[in-house]
């Protein structure tokens, strides 16, 4: 699996290589072979995941050297990445035994493991979260069935038009986003309307109007991204433009 310099992929594909009955090589761009990927060797070797390395040990490139993945109990940090959880989460429907996935410490980026929660759930996977967001229970009672969906708009993209538009106090219509997304990044539209712009959700569907003509200040905002982490750059630059003061955590 050549991932270029998606972490994403990576990380999926060295979980999911463990349930298949050849050996499964993963490798990516130098960028990517620097990226943190130790969680998640530790907790697949802790199940008995044999790896082989050929640039050092727990990076890229990696070989997946078993042809089963145990289930089991995992106990994982989201303070570096939420991916590693993600990673566990979408081979579990083919793993020998229930995966359960205890979350430690902080939890940061919930909103990326909801939605793997969530197409997992709509390709017939009954995996759940407890209501505190601290456990993950996914079945291996049945595997994944093919159903088609709809692909909706990247909010993380949108941001930076939604962000030009605060910039140069302009007014932009962006189509194909949806209002109920799972997208932790959807908070970019109360983010610019919090800055002073007006939102308005038109009657033409998923479509949004932002006008930033009138905006004004000045602003004492504070804006929590915890679970939205691809959008502080946006954030940071719109939060600049505007008179008054962005306080970002």
């Amino acid at each position: 699996i050549w991932a270029a310099g998606s972490a994403l992929v990576a990380r999926i594909s060295l979980a999911l290589g463990a349930t298949m009955p050849d050996r499964l090589i993963v490798d990516g761009n130098c960028n990517l072979r620097s990226r943190p990927f130790a969680p998640l060797f530790t907790a697949l070797a802790g199940k008995g995941v044999d790896f082989a390395f050929f640039d050092g040990a727990d990076r890229l490139p990696a070989a997946v050297l078993s042809r089963q993945l145990p289930g089991g109990h995992y106990r994982l940090a989201t303070s570096i990445s939420s991916q590693f959880v993600t990673a566990l989460m979408v081979p579990g429907p083919l793993t020998t035994a229930p995966t359960t996935i205890t979350l430690t410490g902080p939890r940061y980026s919930l909103s990326y493991i909801r939605q793997t929660l969530d197409l997992m759930q709509r390709f017939g996977i009954a995996a759940t979260m407890s209501d505190d967001g601290r456990e993950i229970v996914v079945p291996n009672d049945r595997p994944y069935a093919a159903r088609s969906i709809a692909i909706y708009g990247d909010y993380t993209s949108a941001s930076y038009l939604l962000g030009a538009a605060v910039v140069t106090r302009g007014r932009i219509v962006v189509s194909n986003l949806d209002p109920a997304s799972l997208q932790g990044e959807r908070a970019i539209v109360e983010i610019v309307a919090a800055l002073g712009a007006k939102v308005e959700w038109l009657a033409t569907p998923n479509t949004l109007l932002v006008d930033a003509t009138a905006l004004s200040g000045p602003v004492d905002a504070h804006f929590d991204l915890r679970d939205c982490p691809n959008i502080l750059p946006t954030v940071a630059a719109i939060g600049a433009t505007v008179p008054g003061r962005v306080r970002i955590t």
